[in-house]
């Protein structure tokens, strides 16, 4: 497993557990693409496979810039800026603006997968976890 990808679940790892309840599972997430957005040495893009188990959860967040993102399979509920939770279906997408606090989770019975793809500041934490 290439060091970002590790890096990256241990951070999901970490962060998840003290926003929700110790035995809720980490979402398992799978780095595919970190590139360099044309033009803007400053910004980058990067391109994530997520699953998300049954109960799998992470809490309130911020990116350094905005997140797209695209159910691939089963449902994935998402809460944005306004406070509304959203469930969205296999084919779906969703977006964030860059600073905005939102979480995500899988509240149905059967594994959940995103793609999210990150337009963000070169050098910055992909995620900053917010207190509840």
């Amino acid at each position: 497993m290439r060091r970002s990808q590790f890096a990256l679940m241990l951070l999901l790892s970490a962060v998840t557990l003290p926003a929700y309840a110790a035995d809720a599972p980490a979402p398992q997430p799978t780095r595919l693409l970190t590139e360099p957005l044309t033009g803007l040495p400053d910004k980058q893009v990067v391109m994530v496979d997520v699953t998300w188990g049954p109960d799998a959860a992470l809490g309130p967040h911020t990116h350094p810039g905005d997140e797209y993102g695209t159910v691939i399979s089963g449902e994935f509920t998402v809460r944005t800026a306004d406070g509304a939770w959203r469930t969205l279906k296999a084919g779906e997408s969703f977006h964030n603006n860059a600073g905005v606090v939102h979480e995500g989770k899988n509240d149905g019975k059967e594994p959940a997968r995103t793609i999210q793809t990150y337009v963000v500041e070169a050098g910055q934490p992909l995620t900053t976890m917010q207190k509840k």
